[in-house]
């Protein structure tokens, strides 16, 4: 055979195949292939098993929903984030951090780092704000025999404007209507 013959296309391998299945393919693909040779989810490392159950098979959940707390269940968990129970900074805390970054802007000469610690200072102003909302929440919260207490004033002042709708309706009713009254016209 000459190398005219194949003027414009590929020579044969010895295979019979154009190129070798192996160079064409990239590591993605081939790690795809492993894993259906093996008769694994591609995706095994996000899942984990939440709890086992008493007859076979597991409960499978995405780890970043288990570990956000997202999953109800017959125990409830506090809010997490990345496996971690989440707490929340004290507006006194946030307080303090704006003060620094404020000192920082002020003792500086450069203009750059002067905007960047003022743009901190007010994004721990906005977290204070929010921290003191969350323990202004907390001091407003009622015992329950407040909050029982409450709902039965609640009920009564409910009863008694009911009431005085009552009163104002009959009232309405007994006024006598002298509006066919020709002679006072």
């Amino acid at each position: 055979m000459s190398t005219q013959a194949f003027a414009g296309s590929r020579p044969p391998c010895v295979s019979g195949k154009a190129r070798p299945s192996n160079i064409t393919r990239s590591p993605l693909r081939i790690w795809r292939q492993r894993c259906k040779k093996i008769a694994i989810p591609r995706m095994a490392g996000w899942f984990q098993p939440v709890r086992r159950q008493s007859r076979p098979g597991l409960l499978m959940a995405r780890r970043r929903q288990t570990g956000a707390g997202f999953l109800c269940g017959s125990e409830t968990r506090p809010p997490m984030a990345d496996g971690r129970p989440v707490m929340f900074n004290s507006s006194a805390m946030c307080r303090q951090q704006a003060a620094h970054h404020r000192q920082v802007a002020a003792a500086t000469l450069l203009e750059k780092v002067r905007t960047i610690a003022l743009a901190a200072a007010s994004a721990w102003d906005i977290q204070a704000g929010e921290a003191e909302a969350r323990e202004a929440g907390k001091q407003d919260m009622l015992s329950a025999e407040d909050a029982a207490i409450a709902l039965e004033f609640q009920r009564e002042d409910e009863e008694e404007a009911a009431i005085r709708a009552n009163d104002k309706l009959d009232e309405a009713i007994s006024i006598p209507c002298d509006s066919h009254d020709r002679t006072s016209m």
